[in-house]
């Protein structure tokens, strides 16, 4: 990429998009010949997100309160979303955007189609991560180490839930019937959304990143290092 990495790439359309923040661009890495070009887009948010969907890449490229739409094909921006200020993260699924701004502590739904914004929600303070899946829209609020759940079919919160401190800052993933969160000196934090609160808490080193794919869980446990977990073991572990 000539540089290194920052916030969380995104795949899709053919290949990978990966910000680097120093030099203000996101890298496109082609998924076939590994070729790699560049789109001239700073991140907002250096532990912020990007994602694609409808055709496009979504990028939360300026504090004001801008979120960029770009063309795959081109890697020219053909228009902006305004919203609150501090946008952090982007996820897109569902055919809706949801997007994090830490100042005024909501979460924006946008309208892909249109760019249109469709609804603000108050969540906790300074969200940051945001992922979608279980039923739900799931956001880690950095300013009190919660988790908000907000429900896709009215865009209200219906939970609040508390994962501990030092995990606000980290990393957020939901799949194999769980939502789980890393964090440096806790690399594994299991809500059960069935129930709405933490069910398990494991500690030690590592931690930051997550993932579920492939009926596995995905964490970084060290420096240069990924472990991969069974889902259904780590639940039946006692807490």
């Amino acid at each position: 990429l000539g540089g290194t990495p920052c916030g969380t790439l995104a795949v899709g359309l053919g290949a990978v998009w990966a910000p680097r923040c120093g030099a203000g661009v996101v890298g496109r890495v082609d998924e076939k010949t590994s070729a790699v070009t560049t789109i001239a887009l700073p991140l907002a948010d250096p532990s912020g997100s990007i994602a694609t969907g409808i055709g496009s890449v979504w990028v939360a490229s300026d504090a004001a309160g801008i979120v960029t739409r770009v063309d795959p094909d081109t890697r020219a921006p053909v228009a902006e979303v305004h919203l609150a200020p501090e946008p952090s993260s982007v996820v897109f699924a569902d055919a809706a955007l949801w997007i994090t701004s830490a100042r005024g502590n909501v979460v924006t739904r946008v309208n892909p189609h249109t760019n249109d914004v469709v609804e603000a929600i108050v969540v906790g303070p300074r969200p940051g991560r945001v992922v979608v899946g279980e039923g739900a829209v799931w956001v880690v609020n950095r300013g009190d180490h919660s988790v908000t759940r907000i429900d896709p079919a009215t865009n209200k919160v219906v939970a609040t839930i508390s994962v501990g401190h030092g995990i606000g800052e980290g990393d957020i993933a939901v799949g194999e019937g769980s939502v789980w969160l890393s964090a440096p000196g806790t690399p594994l934090v299991r809500i059960d959304p069935r129930a709405n609160r933490t069910a398990q808490r494991f500690t030690g080193e590592g931690g930051g990143a997550v993932a579920v794919a492939f009926g596995s869980v995905w964490v970084a446990t060290g420096p240069g290092t990924t472990s991969r977990f069974d889902p259904r073991l780590l639940a039946a572990l006692r807490p």
